[in-house]
């Protein structure tokens, strides 16, 4: 239950969100005093972009929930339990296990294997004297009143992402704030699987919210089919921003046969025009045969193939040496925040996202392929599909 003197700043893609944080920060610390003021990040690759705005907070005030739950405990960081540093190789329980804790399931709905590992893990860590994340949040939000410094304002970036655990604690701490300011986009909250869907902005008034209007990155017809898109998940709210003054494009690639053979000359084409290009997946794996053979092709560029693949999780990016990155392959979670001038998006999904989809767990998946159609400055290219288990295309696009 979010606390009354909560405020929301709800972000379409594009809208110039993290300038809007970066506003709300300056005009907080100029009536509060800039040790007041206390921003919330989801990652700190999220937080230094905020501070990269220029904050007129001090760096310390800018962070994640962690950190600051970390501080507010009076804990170092020596003490924050690192899995990488473990004993413990089911590494998918204890993900697993981070994200039931995350969701606020309750403990006798854990499946058996995470009850036994979680067992475990919590001795490994007594032991040790450490505690890991959740255990930060969970104790910061039963032993904590205030976020360090006792802030009058406290904003949470990026909030549709967070955990109800997260959630839990910045509604907390913002109790004893004079305004708790929840920043981001429902339709981009990707991370149900860790408690997250951006449920919370129904539940602040419409006199408390605003709306961010006009995408400075979308075209009409990538606005336009990405609405479409989206307008598929049920009883979401419609969301009425403009796009930015240029037409854009979307359009399909079948390439027929060997996916690589019809992708990889329009990529080409692409980058002979000067255009920076994405090539997103559901899955990182999906993705692979592309970052190869770009990378085998490309000689000279920053990003070297061992290095493409390894990072291919989390998406990475491949540039001639005296420019920016032009190519970026990935995941559709590794580009959030990101944007290109053309982005390629495959429709293929792993064995489990097949399996919601075809059973009508779909709101999740249509969100996630939002995110990836709303990269794009100029034009979304919609790629055939590799095998029969894909989402489909049901929009027309132009």
């Amino acid at each position: 239950m979010l606390p009354p003197n909560t405020w929301a700043v709800h972000g379409p893609p594009g809208t110039g969100k993290t300038t809007q944080v970066a506003k709300l920060a300056r005009e907080a610390a100029e009536r509060h005093g800039a040790g007041r003021v206390l921003v919330a990040s989801l990652t700190r690759g999220a937080a230094r972009e905020v501070l990269e705005r220029g904050l007129a907070v001090p760096a310390r005030q800018v962070g994640t929930l962690h950190a600051f739950a970390c501080r507010a405990l009076g804990l170092g960081e020596g003490q924050v339990a690192e899995v990488e540093h473990s004993p413990f190789r089911r590494r998918h329980l204890l993900e697993q296990l981070a994200c039931l804790r995350g969701a606020l399931v309750p403990r006798e709905r854990w499946p058996e294997d995470v009850r036994e590992l979680a067992d475990g893990w919590e001795r490994w860590k007594r032991r040790r004297g450490l505690l890991d994340f959740e255990d930060l949040l969970e104790r910061a939000a039963e032993e904590t009143a205030a976020a360090p410094g006792a802030p009058a304002v406290l904003i949470l970036d990026e909030a549709q992402d967070c955990s109800a655990l997260e959630l839990r604690l910045a509604a907390r701490w913002g109790r004893r704030a004079e305004r708790l300011v929840l920043v981001g986009d429902p339709d981009q909250a990707i991370y149900g699987f860790r408690g997250a869907d951006g449920s919370w902005l129904r539940e602040v008034p419409a006199n408390r919210r605003t709306l961010l209007a006009r995408s400075f990155r979308l075209p009409r017809a990538v606005h336009r089919y990405a609405t479409a898109w989206i307008a598929q998940v049920p009883g979401r709210e419609p969301v009425g921003f403009l796009p930015r003054d240029a037409e854009g494009a979307v359009r399909r690639l079948e390439p027929g046969g060997a996916r690589l053979k019809g992708l990889l000359p329009s990529v080409r084409r692409d980058l002979a025009r000067g255009r920076s290009v994405m090539v997103l997946a559901a899955c990182g794996y999906l993705v692979e045969g592309v970052a190869r053979r770009l990378c085998r092709e490309r000689r000279g560029w920053r990003a070297s193939l061992r290095r493409l693949l390894r990072c291919i999780g989390w998406g990475c990016a491949a540039a001639p040496c005296d420019g920016p990155p032009w190519v970026t392959v990935g995941t559709i979670h590794s580009a959030k925040g990101a944007e290109a001038d053309v982005v390629y998006v495959l429709p293929d999904l792993s064995p489990a996202q097949w399996r919601r989809w075809v059973v009508g767990e779909r709101d999740e998946l249509l969100r996630l392929f939002y995110v990836a159609l709303t990269r794009a400055r100029e034009e979304v290219v919609l790629v055939g599909a590799a095998g029969r288990r894909c989402i489909s295309w049901p929009c027309r696009a132009t």
